[in-house]
């Protein structure tokens, strides 16, 4: 991969990643104890930055759970008019076959497909890039165990209807592997600090009785709407997502017409959700309206 160290920062959207670091709050994390100026110093005397990229993810399955502790990357350039031939090849056939390799390989934490956005490389001759993550602590510890391990992977592909010519797809570049050095403790990030708080059953009741339920998991809600006797009208189980932005806690639903966005905040047990007048010029509802739903036990 032509460098000794990488170093990776995640963000929700493109628009996250270009906002500048907050020092101010970071510093006060710190209690006061914080001169980004020196720290900058050092840091830039201690290495030679080769150059910066920033990919998006295009797909992916799994998790990246705290215990992951291995990257493999691959980069890949389509051929000349099957670029969306290819991408919907990796997400349509590859995806779901690594999904299965995740139930038979304990090791095996997450696939995923980005494109390159940016670069300050010179001659980048890749337009996407393939991450594997994995724990090292899961992964086959006997020449007897990896023989069996590679004996169920291959009957995964000996089962495959898939007869895809990869080849004709793409063109394999580069790749390498890397061991994670060190990384921010995923418990103190502040959206899956937010998952906590929202994790469990909420209820919001209509002045008419009736009342609906958000049972919440991290990345997805279940919506449960019920009459004024207790009657379940309807249930959707919907992907969920969650932003900071500026200190302001947004969500997002994805529902099949469309995708539901609002901000929130938990406070004092209850879930305060702004209503959809501040967002749009012909709701019936004045700007200042909120949905307050209060923590249930099932």
């Amino acid at each position: 991969m032509g460098c000794q160290y990488v170093t990776l920062q995640g963000f929700n959207s493109l628009d996250d990643s270009l906002r500048p670091p907050r020092w101010w709050a970071i510093r006060n994390e710190l209690g006061g104890e914080l001169d980004e100026k020196a720290l900058m110093q050092r840091t830039v005397a201690s290495r030679e930055m080769l150059y910066t990229e920033t990919y998006e993810i295009v797909d992916f399955e799994g998790a990246a759970t705290p215990d992951v502790d291995v990257a493999r990357f691959g980069y890949f350039q389509p051929i000349e008019g099957r670029e969306e031939e290819y991408v919907n090849a990796e997400k349509e056939l590859a995806g779901p076959h690594f999904r299965q390799v995740m139930e038979i390989d304990p090791a095996f934490k997450m696939w995923g497909l980005t494109r390159l956005v940016r670069t300050t490389a010179g001659g980048r001759s890749h337009q996407y890039r393939i991450f594997h993550l994995l724990d090292s602590t899961k992964m086959p510890s006997t020449d007897e165990e990896k023989t069996q391990l590679d004996r169920k992977i291959q009957a995964l592909r000996d089962d495959s209807s898939d007869d895809t010519k990869w080849n004709e797809l793409r063109k394999g570049v580069s790749g390498g592997q890397l061991k994670w050095v060190m990384k921010t403790a995923a418990e103190i990030n502040p959206v899956n600090a937010e998952w906590e708080k929202l994790k469990g059953a909420w209820k919001y009741v209509r002045p008419d009785g009736s009342y609906r339920i958000k049972r919440i998991e991290p990345h997805q809600e279940t919506l449960e709407a019920y009459d004024a006797s207790g009657e379940l009208k309807n249930t959707i189980v919907i992907p969920m997502r969650i932003e900071i932005k500026d200190g302001v806690n947004h969500f997002y639903t994805f529902y099949p017409q469309g995708t539901y966005h609002s901000v929130y905040k938990v406070h004092d047990g209850q879930w305060y959700e702004q209503g959809r007048g501040i967002f749009r010029g012909t709701s019936k509802n004045a700007p200042d309206h909120f949905l307050i739903y209060n923590r249930i036990e099932d």
